[in-house]
């Protein structure tokens, strides 16, 4: 359900409890900036596909996720939202250090998969990965882009909003808690 007012006073009387929120954001590619420094960019291919499955997993390693394997990809791939173009490994010294991609929905770009490897974080790559992304996807001939990270990424939401994301609307899981129940 879309996480507002109205929603969350109907539901917490119910008793249910927002479990997850998912912030929906948008730009309009036509305020993107350019990258403030070089950005070596790779792009996806088959011959990368262990590279990718580790760096995917590296970035989202999470003890409620699922590790994805090489079928994972490989089912992406075959999908019609795929972009082989915009599918592109950050490259820093040498060394893949992150991935991002754009898919189409539609008609409706979408940035997903984006992140650093963990040994490159800090280094202040995040912000010029995601304009190079910006550009290609641009230069590709999107003039909008959407994306959908969860709301608690306060790390992720600062950055892509330093970008000019703006928030659309924010989604969330609801969930029953019995021991809530009023007697």
């Amino acid at each position: 359900a879309v996480l507002n007012e109205a929603n969350e006073k109907i539901l917490t009387a119910m008793v249910f409890q927002v479990k997850k929120g998912i912030l929906v954001m948008y730009l309009n590619l036509k305020d993107a900036i350019n990258p403030t420094k070089p950005v070596e960019l790779k792009k996806f291919r088959m011959e990368d596909i262990k590279d990718r499955v580790n760096i995917q997993n590296n970035i989202f390693d999470n003890k409620n996720r699922i590790p994805i394997n090489s079928a994972d990809i490989l089912m992406e791939i075959s999908r019609k939202s795929y972009i082989q173009e915009l599918s592109l490994f950050l490259v820093h010294d040498s060394e893949l250090a992150g991935y991002g991609q754009i898919t189409n929905h539609n008609g409706k770009a979408f940035l997903v998969n984006f992140g650093i490897v963990d040994r490159f974080r800090g280094m202040r790559l995040s912000k010029d990965f995601l304009l190079a992304i910006l550009k290609e996807a641009k230069d590709y001939g999107f003039t909008e882009l959407n994306l959908e990270v969860r709301a608690d990424n306060k790390r992720a939401v600062d950055l892509y909003t330093s970008v000019g994301f703006t928030i659309s609307y924010n989604t969330a899981t609801w969930v029953y808690n019995e021991q809530e129940i009023p007697e």
